[in-house]
């Protein structure tokens, strides 16, 4: 379930062919970009790696994504199946739960696929319009938001929100 609780250290980009504006969230979550006037912009959010993508991840999580897996018990809150979506693979599977054991028994500090050259974020940033869509939307519908495509004003960017799933907390226990 999405809490609404600031977050301090998220990276607010916004590009434009080769141009790109960059601000950091305060503690109050508020963020501002000036930009260039009459040009589109898209806007992504990502959350630096300070936190250890074990916390808020136990063996609870994996618990309810084996019930989801086995039809036992369906994860009915869109945010929790992206939580446990771990390797953002756009299905919840076998390969998010082995995912999840190595995060949980130390052997891995990320969900990023064995072979992988860059470390995997812990955290997934989402456009906030995602609340909009329904519990039963796909994992595929998630994708459209990871950004949001804006018209450059000679103002700020303003009342855009970003929702942070902790990827692994499948349910929603984690607290900064």
């Amino acid at each position: 379930e999405a809490t609404g609780i600031p977050m301090e250290g998220v990276r607010v980009l916004a590009r434009h062919d080769k141009l790109a504006f960059e601000s950091s969230s305060e503690a109050s979550g508020a963020y501002s970009l000036s930009v260039y006037a009459n040009t589109e912009y898209h806007l992504t959010a990502q959350k630096e790696q300070e936190s250890r993508a074990n916390q808020g991840v136990d063996v609870s999580d994996i618990v309810m994504m084996r019930k989801h897996i086995l039809s036992m018990e369906r994860l009915d809150a869109l945010v929790s199946r992206v939580a446990a979506d771990v390797n953002q693979d756009r299905s919840i599977d076998v390969l998010d739960i082995v995912a999840m054991r190595k995060v949980i028994l130390g052997m891995r500090n990320d969900y990023a696929m064995e072979g992988s050259p860059q470390p995997a974020a812990n955290w997934r940033l989402l456009d906030a319009r995602i609340s909009e869509l329904p519990d039963q939307a796909s994992l595929e519908e998630v994708q459209v938001y990871e950004g949001r495509s804006v018209s450059g004003m000679n103002a700020e960017f303003l009342d855009i929100d970003w929702l942070a799933v902790k990827l692994g907390d499948v349910n929603g226990d984690w607290q900064p």
